[in-house]
């Protein structure tokens, strides 16, 4: 860190505590950083049994990439944890307040995706793997998120694609699963749409994806479009959870592989057999 300026007057208090939550039944811990200014530099899901190596390296991370404030290194880090070598805080009101506030907000951020125990890290994977390519390949470039296309073959049949990121700052695909849904997407008519049922995936940063997500994608190595830029997959399909099933993985994965394979826009349409075998047909672009 010593290319870092030193941040004159700030003081950084942090502290590594077990998280009431779990990830996939496992224990976490939650390592959190915040200014004396009550401003949070970092909160990270680590496995309970990481090393202090991990935790010098987050103090970094806090340190270069802050999730407030100004980058750079504080006058002086604080910490109760004797493993660190620091001094110990004496008035930890901030540390215990952030603290507090995060294990509050853990109950509102998103799931993660192995909370079914049909959903595998190795379908998962496949799924960030999919998603990567059509990032990479800027797929929203070729398409306007106005048009959409219909796709025939899969379960359900016919559903509705529409490639997010031409005039939207959201990026990714979504799956209309009906005809009310399509119609309710091209007119904007939000109600409508709230109920209908599709799939949505987008992609991202450390903030939006919080902890659960985080550490899922940490511990399994899923492969990222960029470093900290997750894809999420949601389903509005069910009131009570919107994390996907296998089904919905599926569903979305062989319509990634549809529209990249059919594109560039016809007006007609194009036929393909995908990797599973599943004979599709799809049509760029299409109206409900």
């Amino acid at each position: 860190m010593d290319d870092l300026p030193i941040l004159t007057g700030e003081t950084w208090l942090g502290d590594r505590r077990r998280s009431s939550q779990t990830v996939e039944g496992r224990p976490v811990d939650v390592v959190v950083w915040v200014g004396s200014d009550g401003q949070l530099k970092l909160v990270e899901a680590i496995e309970a049994d990481s090393p202090v190596a991990l935790e010098l390296e987050l103090m970094e991370k806090a340190a270069r990439t802050p999730l407030q404030g100004t980058a750079g290194q504080p006058e002086r880090w604080l910490s109760p944890r004797k493993e660190l070598k620091l001094p110990a805080p004496e008035d930890a009101r901030v540390l215990e307040a952030a603290y507090d506030s995060l294990e509050q907000a853990l109950d509102a951020t998103l799931p993660g995706y192995l909370g079914r125990p049909e959903v595998t890290p190795e379908r998962v994977a496949e799924l960030c793997l999919a998603a990567t390519d059509i990032w990479q390949r800027q797929l929203w470039t070729e398409i306007d998120d106005v048009q959409l296309a219909r796709l025939e073959g899969l379960d359900p049949s016919p559903i509705w694609v529409s490639v997010m990121g031409g005039a939207d700052l959201q990026r990714g695909l979504a799956l209309f699963l009906n005809k009310q849904a399509a119609v309710a997407a091209l007119s904007e008519d939000q109600p409508t749409l709230a109920r209908s049922p599709l799939l949505s995936l987008s992609f991202l940063n450390e903030q939006e994806a919080g902890p659960r997500l985080l550490a899922e994608a940490r511990r399994h190595n899923w492969p990222l479009p960029e470093p900290g830029l997750i894809p999420w997959l949601v389903s509005t399909r069910r009131h009570d959870r919107s994390d996907p099933t296998a089904a919905e993985i599926t569903l979305m994965l062989e319509a990634l592989e549809a529209v990249q394979a059919t594109l560039p826009l016809s007006g007609s349409y194009k036929n393909h057999t995908l990797r599973s075998g599943k004979k599709i047909r799809v049509r760029w672009p299409s109206e409900p």
